[in-house]
């Protein structure tokens, strides 16, 4: 299921309550939905991922900017209602006093704190692409209980069961309960028979695009939500939040993108400060990895991460000439971890694709205008640039422009 909705609003308080609103309706749970200093917090739980969010309104944030006027957001494993907004179960730090974000910032400014912005969301639930699993066991019984070999599932994961023999109650859509590595429990299910053979799993991937446009032709992005995942023994979760960070200075103009896309070093090139987080197991160790380019040690969940973050965005579709991107062909868009302590975007270096971005894919926009809708056979999408697009020269820092761009499914 696809589910889009544009419109405007006064402010960044007024676009994090239509956030909450679209997420609701979608079958998300709000957790906390109150006034927070002169801004918004919002702490929701959209499947089995935990997401925190507070609207800024000329505030700073505990990694020490300040100012701001957005929408600031970062992944739990819980929610506490006695804890402050920034420090929720299970989120990732950077020290007692650091807190990792991604976001959205410079939607205002003293002059201007309650600008008109367009938006633009967009809701994905549909099965995980890459990986299917295998049923092994179902219990005649009530839950039933379906065995998979390691299956990195999570209480409240959402999942479609096809296929069983002999136990045929257990085909269906599905919220399971997490036993252990190899079992888990559907919610709900009472077993009609005992099981012979066969089964699949696949996982629903759920996720949210924001897309807001904050001034004529200047669009930013945050996203959250559970990837289309890849590498079932590494993955514990694959839920991901990532932003397009810029400073509110100069009128909005100048700024230090972070892109959404994390990518392989396919064609060199990085874009600065990369702005991201996932929540996955490498090499044992289960956590939120997440990217800086200051370092690459930093403790998560009491764990350190030797580099073992989110990489860089490589800029894969700005390498002119480029006649498949010119066309406007989409590329699908991975989430990957490095494994060997490294984190700069030109090593070559070993890395895990954890999952790839449902319904989502780079693209050339140089022949397609931003906002609108273009149709790939009978669906249909709307294509965004990163920034602002502009035949324009590429500049890493500064004001991204030029042809870099996304198109997200409408229908």
């Amino acid at each position: 299921m696809v589910v889009y909705q544009s419109g405007s609003v006064a402010g960044v308080v007024a676009l994090l309550g239509t956030l909450k609103d679209f997420a609701v309706a979608r079958g998300a749970t709000n957790n906390n939905y109150s006034a927070d200093g002169a801004g918004q917090r919002h702490h929701m739980k959209l499947g089995s991922g935990f997401f925190n969010f507070k609207a800024l309104v000329n505030e700073s944030i505990p990694s020490g900017a300040s100012g701001l006027y957005g929408i600031t957001a970062y992944g739990s494993t819980g929610y506490n209602g006695g804890a402050v907004w920034n420090d929720q179960p299970g989120g990732p730090k950077y020290s007692t006093n650091q807190f990792p974000f991604a976001g959205i910032h410079g939607l205002g400014n003293t002059g201007t704190p309650s600008p008109t912005l367009n938006y633009h969301l967009f809701y994905v639930d549909r099965p995980n692409q890459p990986k299917v699993l295998n049923v092994t066991g179902a219990t005649n019984a009530s839950p039933i209980v379906i065995t998979a070999n390691r299956h990195r599932l999570a209480t409240g994961d959402r999942v479609v069961i096809a296929s069983v023999g002999g136990n045929t109650a257990a085909n269906g859509t599905w919220t399971i309960t997490r036993i252990d590595a190899d079992t888990f429990s559907l919610d709900g299910s009472t077993g009609n028979g005992a099981y012979t053979s066969g089964g699949t799993i696949t996982l629903l991937s759920e996720v949210i695009y924001l897309v807001v446009e904050y001034t004529s032709g200047y669009f930013q992005h945050l996203m959250f939500g559970q990837l289309d995942r890849s590498e079932s023994g590494e993955v514990a979760g694959a839920w991901f939040v990532t932003g397009q960070h810029k400073s509110s200075e100069n009128n909005n103009r100048h700024q230090t993108v972070n892109f959404f896309g994390f990518t392989p070093p396919i064609l060199g090139g990085f874009v600065p400060r990369p702005d991201g987080m996932v929540y996955a197991t490498v090499d044992g160790i289960t956590g939120w990895k997440i990217s800086r380019d200051d370092g690459n040690r930093f403790p998560v969940n009491g764990n350190q991460f030797a580099g073992d973050g989110v990489r860089k965005f490589c800029d894969i579709v700005n390498c002119a000439p480029n006649a498949i991107n010119s066309q406007s062909v989409g590329l699908p868009i991975p989430v990957f971890v490095t494994r060997d302590g490294t984190n700069q975007h030109n090593n070559a270096t070993p890395w895990t694709i954890l999952g790839y971005m449902p319904e989502i894919y780079y693209c050339n926009i140089r022949n397609l205008v931003p906002a609108s809708q273009y149709p790939i056979g009978s669906t249909q999408y709307r294509v965004f640039p990163f920034f602002r697009k502009s035949d324009g020269a590429y500049s890493q820092v500064g004001d991204h422009t030029q042809h870099l761009g996304f198109f997200i499914r409408e229908s």
